[in-house]
């Protein structure tokens, strides 16, 4: 699942920030996929546009600009390691459960 959505105007390219949107609808279907209609004002044309994406792949916060609060050494050291496996979430999980000072153990 994407982290952010970007969306692009349809007549000249330009990239379509939050700021530029002016409605987000839902069109829901009782059989197959529903969707959500995000209709936007473009900046530089100033043409109105519609980009369509599937309710499944919708979130709201996807809307959102903010670069987070990881810097670009951590993001490196993050993109570099490998995904959590289910045995450590739970080893982590029963040493959670074992440990009365679990938030000190977790800082160090």
């Amino acid at each position: 699942m994407p982290t952010r959505l970007i969306i692009r105007c349809s007549s000249c390219g330009k990239r379509i920030s939050p700021s530029n949107i002016l409605q987000v609808s839902f069109y829901y279907r009782l059989l197959g996929q529903s969707f959500v209609s995000i209709k936007y004002k473009c900046p530089r044309c100033r043409r109105l546009g519609e980009y369509v994406v599937g309710e499944k792949q919708w979130n709201t916060s996807l809307l959102l600009s903010s670069g987070g609060e990881l810097t670009l050494k951590e993001l490196e050291k993050f993109n570099k390691m490998e995904k959590i496996t289910p045995e450590e979430m739970l080893d982590f999980h029963l040493h959670l459960q074992e440990s009365e000072n679990w938030i000190k153990e977790l800082v160090k």
